[in-house]
């Protein structure tokens, strides 16, 4: 019974958190109103394998499926929705080098993930300092507070 309201939690905090990602994807596509006909590129560092598959793979299936809503109602502002998804493998490394790789190289406006706390706590510094919003998907103290604008 514990394992699944702990489930129910992580899908309602997912949920919260994609709500949230959207405002923000939102928020970047009235910003810059020139290119709001611009595809919205949004990244995603999951442990889709590995040890926290059981949670990476929901929440994949779960991101995709809404960009897929989204973009069947006409996108955010006209403009599509692209998701770039890595997987971590549930290894901080891959997740520290998937995230660089969607800031530095896919240039996406924000990521969500990834799915632990160990790989979100690698991942935010480097987020911060790259002024990339960082939607963590993982429960930890030290990822939300203090909560960063």
């Amino acid at each position: 019974m514990n394992l699944f309201l702990g489930f129910l939690a992580h899908g309602r905090r997912l949920w919260q958190l994609v709500t949230a990602l959207v405002t923000c994807a939102v928020v970047a596509a009235i910003s810059s109103p020139a290119l709001a006909a611009d595809p919205i590129e949004l990244g995603a560092v999951l442990s889709a394998t590995g040890a926290a598959a059981f949670l990476g793979g929901p929440e994949k299936a779960t991101l995709e499926m809404l960009v897929e809503d989204t973009n069947k109602a006409g996108g955010i502002r006209g403009a599509q929705v692209q998701l770039v998804v890595y997987d971590d493998g549930s290894e901080v490394s891959k997740a520290v080098l998937a995230a660089r790789r969607l800031m530095e190289q896919d240039g996406v406006t924000a990521i969500f993930g990834p799915s632990t706390s160990n790989n979100a706590l690698a991942v935010l510094s480097f987020a911060e300092r790259a002024k990339v919003p960082l939607l963590a998907i993982a429960v930890h103290k030290e990822i939300s507070t203090p909560v960063k604008p």
